[in-house]
């Protein structure tokens, strides 16, 4: 049994030694112990050197007041087996042992580590707790608590004191200018109604600054200011659309368009189809490049002077080497009159809803003809629109004027 005994003790021992060496009980120093005056006890039970708890004969003080706290004892004071413990005591009994403290440093050494039989000496001694307290303000180990001051300090400044948090709070601002276009300093965050007001400066006299709760890439709330996404754009819910918009610039757009009681005073340009499905009013002629075929089709002013033969005040010889058929595209009445014909002759106008069909006469629109020579003479002709017509004459002479009304 012996020999199984020094079997487990030496294992235990190589197990102590190296949680030491991995720095077990190393944050011994990071709570300070209390302190009992004279006081002295023996052991109730015997200890072993694994043991991590004991029990004393006496757990009060010289005033009856029972043991409670971390404390330290030394075991065996001035013996062979001496041994200075650390652990938290509640009157008699003592737990959470931390054994073999280093006279020194006060960590915890297996080669320390003794066996204390029933009724060896135990006492409160100014070791290890004033080697604790020692190492704390060497700055080997840690304060374990925070440090209060009773009452408000005054520090130097540029000093090596320990200020208080009061004094750090105090002086870490005081000292600050408030900031502005060429200062770095104290500035204040703007509420949503001082920067809705545009408000430069709080009440202090401080300048605000908006906070980045109030930016964002798109619209949460109100008092919202915008930035770009990722795609470098700003989102469409920061514009209000219900208002209306003024554009002095161009406006170009490459999608589909749909315009609703849009008024437009600039010049317009149209590349692709375009539909107007409501009234349009134009204050101004608009400048069309297509080509109209037929139907409903918007064609060009030169288009039209084309294909209605004349505007109003030009002419044309309409003999039977010259005449041609024409397209309106607008409904109206022409008016083609003569002066100083050199002989009689025929006049007339053919319709039809084909070019050939004009030129071959399908309808006789009018025919007016010449009695004698030098006879001023009118021929009114309503042209629907969509039909061709074919002005033609057999006078011989004289140069007849063609005018051209719109009908509404």
């Amino acid at each position: 049994m012996i020999i199984l005994k020094y079997i487990a003790t030496g294992i235990i021992t190589i197990c102590l030694g190296i949680a030491g060496f991995l720095g077990w009980q190393s944050d011994l120093g990071a709570t300070i112990p209390v302190s009992v005056a004279v006081f002295e006890t023996t052991l109730s039970t015997k200890i072993s050197t694994t043991d991590t708890s004991m029990t004393l004969v006496t757990g009060t003080d010289k005033a009856g007041n029972a043991l409670d706290g971390y404390m330290c004892f030394t075991l065996d004071g001035g013996k062979t087996n001496e041994e200075f413990v650390c652990g938290t005591a509640s009157s008699t009994a003592v737990s959470g042992l931390k054994r073999g403290l280093d006279p020194i440093t006060t960590a915890s050494s297996t080669a320390l580590l003794k066996e204390h039989r029933a009724g060896s000496s135990v006492k409160i001694t100014d070791y290890p707790q004033l080697a604790i307290i020692s190492r704390i303000l060497n700055g080997d180990d840690t304060v374990p608590n925070k440090l209060t001051y009773s009452s408000a300090n005054t520090f130097t400044a540029g000093s090596n004191q320990i200020p208080s948090v009061l004094y750090v709070d105090t002086v870490a601002t005081s000292g600050a200018p408030y900031g502005n276009w060429i200062t770095a300093g104290l500035l204040e965050f703007a509420t949503k109604a001082e920067i809705d007001a545009g408000t430069a400066t709080s009440a202090a006299g401080i300048y605000l600054t908006i906070p980045s709760t109030y930016a964002y890439p798109t619209t949460s709330a109100t008092s919202m200011i915008p930035f770009t996404n990722s795609s470098g754009k700003l989102s469409q819910g920061f514009l209000d659309l219900t208002q209306s918009f003024t554009f002095s610039g161009g406006l170009t757009s490459t999608g589909l368009t749909s315009l609703a009681s849009t008024t437009i005073n600039k010049t317009l340009v149209v590349t692709g189809t375009s539909t107007f499905t409501g009234l349009s009013t134009f204050t101004l002629a608009p400048i069309i490049s297509a080509t109209a075929t037929a139907g409903t089709e918007a064609t060009n002013l030169n288009t039209v002077n084309a294909e209605l033969i004349n505007s109003i005040g030009t002419y044309e010889a309409v003999l039977n080497a010259t005449a041609s058929a024409h397209y309106a595209t607008t409904a109206g009445i022409y008016t083609w009159g003569g002066l100083d014909y050199a002989q009689a002759g025929l006049f007339k106008i053919c319709i039809g809803d084909s070019q050939a069909n004009a030129g071959a006469c399908s309808i006789l629109a009018a025919c007016y003809e010449v009695g004698a020579a030098n006879e001023s003479w009118s021929l009114t002709v309503p042209i629907p629109k969509g039909y061709w017509f074919y002005p033609t004459s057999t006078v011989a002479g004289g140069t007849p004027v063609s005018f051209f009304i719109p009908m509404q």
